[in-house]
């Protein structure tokens, strides 16, 4: 699929991300891990509109570290897939926003596997021996959400998807950026180590296959060598997942 640049898609805003809170609870909800947030972290900016609230965050991984993501760039997969979950400011709570065309706006990130630990990303990833086994939950006041995504949020990829639980509400813009985020296979066990609700069957292989776009536009907020002085240019750079299953919980 091929990926346009549109000169509308503008640098992210974030608030409250580097802000210490108590109000993060992460769990296990026997599918992934999950950092629930209560605090008042919001997102504007980058094409969309008006101001969303961030809700949650949660991780796709694989069995090894030739697959996890959920999303594809130029054919390749990558070991861990992390979404950032907001709901448009003018609803109420997630739940009331997942059935709006505006409602919902995912951040998605990859992450690349290098041989030192990512110190940024410690705090939560200890915090994951914690959450072993499914339903297991636990507060953490150590972790900063500016901590677990990249410094500029100026970079991305952008499409229109939907929810694929019934009744797969059209809800969703995706955003996933180009700059990967680093991450150690002995981080990246951590993860694989966490339990289903199903006894001694660990977490893994949590994504779905690739979806066919059906006609979706993808466009990209950076432009390439390749692109002419048109404001919309085409260029093959990303092949994405259409749809994905959003727990709302």
């Amino acid at each position: 699929m091929n990926a346009q640049y549109d000169e509308g898609l503008v640098p992210f805003t974030v608030m409250g991300f580097e802000k210490k809170t108590n109000q993060l609870k992460l769990i296990n909800n026997g599918h992934t891990a999950q950092l629930n947030i209560l605090g008042d972290l919001t997102v504007s900016g980058g094409g969309l509109s008006g101001t969303f609230k961030t809700a949650q965050l949660h991780f796709h991984w694989g069995s090894s570290s030739i697959k996890g993501s959920e999303h594809l760039r130029n054919t390749k997969a990558f070991p861990l897939e992390m979404h950032i979950v907001n709901f448009n400011g003018k609803y109420d709570n997630l739940a009331a926003a997942a059935d709006k065309p505006d409602g919902l706006a995912v951040l998605g990130f990859w992450f690349k596997v290098v041989a030192e630990d990512n110190e940024m990303f410690a705090r939560l990833v200890s915090n994951l021996t914690s959450i072993q086994n499914a339903d297991a939950e636990v507060a953490v006041t150590d972790v900063l959400v500016s901590d677990l995504i990249i410094p500029k949020l100026d970079k991305y990829y952008r499409y229109k998807g939907s929810l694929t639980t019934p009744p797969c509400f059209e809800s969703v813009t995706w955003t996933m950026f180009e700059e990967t985020i680093p991450i150690s296979e002995s981080q990246l066990r951590q993860f694989r180590n966490l339990k289903e609700k199903k006894p001694s069957h660990e977490i893994v292989n949590n994504f779905r296959p690739v979806q066919m776009l059906n006609g979706r536009r993808v466009s990209r907020s950076f432009k390439l060598e390749t692109d002419g002085a048109s404001t919309i240019c085409s260029s093959s750079i990303v092949t994405v997942l259409l749809v994905y299953l959003l727990h709302l919980l």
